[in-house]
C-alpha cells in the first residue's frame, strides 16, 4: 500500500480516487492528450473525461466497476469492453454498462451497432462531454440524435438521477 500523494490515504496506486486525480490534473494542466493520458492512467482510467465522470459518480454515492466485463462480437471476431458497470436497483437486476465519450467515431458507432444487435440483453447508454456534436463534418446528425435513432440511451456529462432509480 502507498500513500495518496494528494489526501495522504493509504491506496494500492499513487493516487486514490478520481478527485484526488482531478487535484493533480488542476495543478498540471497537461498541455497535450499524452501528458492528460498520463494523469488519467494513475487511478487507471484512460481519459480525464472518464476521471470526471468517475468523480461525478464517487459524489453521488454511486458504485461502479471499471471495464470489468468484455463482449465479443463479429465480424471480424472482436471484443467489446464497456467503460463502466452499474448495478441496476429494481428487482430486475442486471446491470447497465455505460460508455463514456468525447469523440463517437465511425468505428464506435459500427462496434456499438454490432455489439447491440448480437447481445440483445446489455443495457448500454452513453455519456457524452458534447452530444451536440455532429458525427462528421458531412453530417447534419449530432452524437444525440445518432443515439436517439439507434436507441441508446444517452445523457451529457453526468449519470441522470433517473437512470439510477432503474
Amino acid at each position: 500500500m502507498k500513500e495518496c500523494a494528494v489526501c495522504g490515504n493509504k491506496c494500492v496506486n499513487e493516487i486514490c480516487s478520481p478527485k484526488c486525480c482531478l487535484v493533480i490534473w488542476e495543478k498540471t494542466k497537461p498541455k497535450n492528450k499524452a501528458n492528460a493520458r498520463r494523469v488519467a492512467r494513475m487511478i487507471g482510467l484512460r481519459s480525464i473525461g472518464e476521471v470526471k465522470f468517475a468523480a461525478t459518480l464517487d459524489e453521488a454515492g454511486v458504485l461502479y466497476t471499471y471495464e470489468p466485463d468484455s463482449f465479443k462480437y463479429v465480424p471480424p471476431p472482436q471484443k467489446y469492453t464497456p467503460d463502466f458497470r452499474i448495478k441496476k436497483r429494481k428487482r430486475s437486476g442486471g446491470y447497465m454498462y455505460l460508455e463514456y465519450k468525447g469523440n463517437l467515431k465511425g468505428s464506435d458507432r459500427r462496434k456499438l451497432l454490432l455489439v447491440k444487435a448480437q447481445h440483445k440483453d446489455l443495457d448500454i447508454r452513453l455519456v457524452f462531454e458534447k452530444p451536440l456534436n455532429k458525427i462528421n463534418k458531412q453530417s447534419n446528425t449530432t452524437y444525440a440524435a445518432w443515439c436517439e435513432q439507434h436507441e441508446f440511451p444517452w445523457a451529457e456529462k453526468e449519470l441522470p438521477k433517473e437512470w439510477l432509480k432503474e
